[in-house]
């Protein structure tokens, strides 16, 4: 039978901090993206971590750490924005804004 590998304290602590909140301002393929949440997160039906962003559906991914599952999503996210726009599909706001952002204003 083979063993999931668990995650280790030491995969989680070389996430970037933006990677437990909100997407970190990327330009990819000529397209930015800003302030959509992610979600990272073992699956041991998968033996691997996954990542996603409840606001673009459909459009997750996996990895061996948490930063390979942040740096794959960041690929994805932006070619599901990339082939959005191409089609003239509407491009979802974030949903998502921390508490802080709100005080802001």
């Amino acid at each position: 039978m083979d063993i999931a590998r668990r995650p280790r304290q030491s995969d989680l602590s070389a996430m970037p901090d933006t990677s437990l909140g909100a997407m970190p301002d990327t330009s990819a393929r000529g397209r930015v993206m800003k302030d959509y949440r992610i979600n990272i997160f073992w699956s041991d039906e998968d033996g691997s971590y996954v990542a996603d962003i409840p606001d673009l559906t459909y459009c997750s991914a996996f990895g061996e750490t948490p930063r390979e599952a942040l740096e794959t999503l960041e690929e994805a996210g932006a070619a599901w924005l990339e082939s959005a726009r191409a089609e003239g599909k509407p491009i979802p706001t974030a949903s998502y804004r921390p508490v802080i952002y709100e005080a802001a204003h």
